[in-house]
């Protein structure tokens, strides 16, 4: 009972993932799609213990688990590869610019890549308005004694040397 709700639990989220309607913007579809990687590495994870060994494509993990595959923010098909390397597969999005990097470039392989702030505006240094609001606090703090000192002098009425 349990494995089937786990397995309906990772269809619907695919599925929702996938809805077209809800447009997000570019700093909030990595994380999304990160999250249905993570999704479908767990549904390969559920096949491997099922059948004892790993899926040669995502048509074989869909048939026993989903309707049909699921397709990233982009309308592209998720990238699966059997490897020789642990865990044994490779598993990622292609990313926004949709050409197959092998997991690099701006491919989405999951949590544990740092994307960048020219593939998807996340991990990005202060912005030009940021960086001169701090700069105009630093100086107002800095002239702030100086304002307070020329203030009470006038209103004393003397002069500044």
């Amino acid at each position: 009972m349990i494995r089937h709700l786990r397995i309906r639990t990772l269809s619907y989220s695919l599925a929702l993932a996938a809805l077209p309607g809800a447009a997000l913007p570019t700093t909030q579809v990595v994380y999304v799609v990160a999250s249905e990687v993570e999704s479908l590495q767990q549904l390969v994870q559920l096949y491997e213990h099922d059948f004892k060994e790993l899926p040669l494509s995502l048509d074989e993990l869909f048939r026993p688990y989903l309707n049909s595959p699921p397709k990233d923010r982009w309308g592209n098909n998720f990238v699966y590869k059997v490897t020789g390397d642990q865990p044994g597969y490779l598993l990622y999005s292609k990313g926004r610019n949709g050409m197959d990097e092998n997991g690099g470039g701006d491919d989405i392989t999951g949590w544990k890549k740092r994307y960048t702030c020219n593939d998807y505006g996340v991990n990005c240094g202060p912005s030009l308005g940021v960086l001169s609001m701090i700069a105009s606090l630093a100086l107002l703090a800095v002239s702030f004694p100086f304002l307070r000192a020329l203030r009470r002098k006038m209103k004393r009425g003397t002069t500044l040397p």
